[in-house]
């Protein structure tokens, strides 16, 4: 019993409506050229090369603009870098590309609270519960 690895077919459903996702559509919609230099930068990001994964993702944007994991990702970088009005650009775009994509407004939320700005903080969390929520 213990040997065999068949358990048969497994069905994932979603514990309740929600509208958020933290993976993007627009990554599947993105062509093979823009996909490949995102997978290439999320390579170099994890081996610690972090300006061959700034140019990767910057040639993903430019081959696809409507890239939203991207932009997320690049504005991470730009965040660690403390380049802070570029990554708020990068997360904004992101925003802007995939409304339902969850993590740019997180970061989004982070930096405003990093700023005390707490309008806009409270606006950035009221759209993403919007979002998480339908």
């Amino acid at each position: 019993m213990l040997d065999n690895p068949e358990v048969g077919t497994i069905v994932l459903h979603r514990l309740a409506n929600v509208e958020g996702t933290t993976i993007s559509a627009t990554t599947l919609q993105a062509p093979k050229d823009a996909r490949k230099a995102y997978e290439k930068a999320l390579e170099a990001s994890r081996k610690g090369k972090i300006e061959d994964a700034q140019k990767n993702l910057e040639k993903a944007v430019n081959i696809y603009p409507q890239f939203a994991a991207a932009w997320s990702e690049l504005g991470t970088i730009h965040e660690k870098n403390n380049e802070l009005a570029e990554a708020r650009k990068c997360y904004a775009q992101s925003v802007a590309s995939d409304p339902k994509l969850l993590t740019p407004y997180l970061h989004l939320a982070q930096l405003s609270t990093m700023e005390k700005n707490w309008q806009e903080v409270a606006d950035t969390t009221t759209r993403l519960i919007k979002t998480r929520s339908g």
